[in-house]
C-alpha cells in the first residue's frame, strides 16, 4: 500500500473518525496495536495512540516483542502475545481487531478468544483490506498477483466477511468501503467497492 499512501495521502484520520465513536470512554482491548510499520508509535497516523487517548481502559495485545516493550517503556499498556493465544482475566466494551484477521491462520481459536474477551452486549470493530480496490486490480495485471503483502492468508470482501462472523455467533451492525488515505474519498466517478483500501465493520453477538 506504499504507492498507495504515497498518491492519496498517508493520513488515518478517516478511519479515526469512524472507529473512535464506539471507543470513546469504553474499556478496550486492541489486537494488533503495534502494527506493521517500523517504529509506528513515531508516527503521528499511529491509531493505537488515539484509541488509548479516547478509551477509559485500554490494552494493546501485538505479538511482536520488541515492539511492545517499547511501548510500555513509553507508558502504554500492552502485552506481547498472538491474537490466538489472549489470556486476561477480564472482559471488554470493545475489541478491536484493526487489519489483523487477514494475518491469522486459526480463526476459530481467534474468535473463540473474541467470545471469551467481549461483554456480551459489546462490539467488535474490524478493518480488513478490499480485495476488490482497484490498485490491487492494477497491480494483479501487471505482476500476475493479486496479493501485495506476503504475511496475509486470506482475503474477504463484503459477502465473505458477513457469513464468517456469523458461523462464529456475530451479526454485522455496520459495514462500509472505507480508506484511511484522504485523497481516495475524491475519486467519487469510482464505486465506493473499487475506491477503497477497507471495508470497516461493527459487530455484535447474534441474539
Amino acid at each position: 500500500m506504499f504507492a498507495t499512501q504515497l498518491i492519496f495521502g498517508k493520513s488515518k484520520r478517516k478511519k479515526r473518525e469512524f472507529f473512535i465513536p464506539y471507543i470513546k470512554d469504553r474499556e478496550v482491548i486492541d489486537i494488533g496495536c503495534a502494527g506493521n510499520d517500523e517504529n509506528p508509535y513515531e508516527k503521528e497516523e499511529w491509531l493505537h495512540k488515539y484509541i488509548a487517548q479516547s478509551a477509559k481502559y485500554c490494552v494493546g495485545i501485538d505479538m511482536d516483542e520488541p515492539k511492545v516493550n517499547a511501548m510500555k517503556a513509553m507508558g502504554y499498556n500492552a502485552v506481547a502475545i498472538k491474537a490466538q493465544q489472549i489470556r486476561l482475566d477480564r472482559q471488554f466494551d470493545v475489541v478491536c481487531a484493526f487489519d489483523v484477521m487477514e494475518h491469522i491462520e486459526d480463526q476459530k481459536s481467534f474468535f473463540d478468544n473474541i467470545n471469551t474477551l467481549l461483554k456480551a452486549d459489546g462490539k467488535l470493530l474490524i478493518s480488513v483490506p478490499n480485495p476488490f480496490f482497484f490498485w490491487k486490480f492494477l497491480r494483479a495485471g501487471i505482476r500476475g498477483d493479486g496479493n501485495n503483502n506476503p504475511e496475509h492468508v486470506c482475503w474477504f470482501c463484503n459477502s465473505t466477511i458477513r457469513e464468517h462472523l456469523r458461523r462464529y455467533g456475530f451479526k454485522v451492525d455496520r459495514l462500509e468501503f472505507r480508506s484511511g488515505e484522504p485523497g481516495l474519498y475524491r475519486l467519487i466517478f469510482l464505486p465506493k467497492i473499487w475506491r477503497h483500501t477497507s471495508l470497516y465493520l461493527v459487530a455484535s453477538r447474534i441474539g
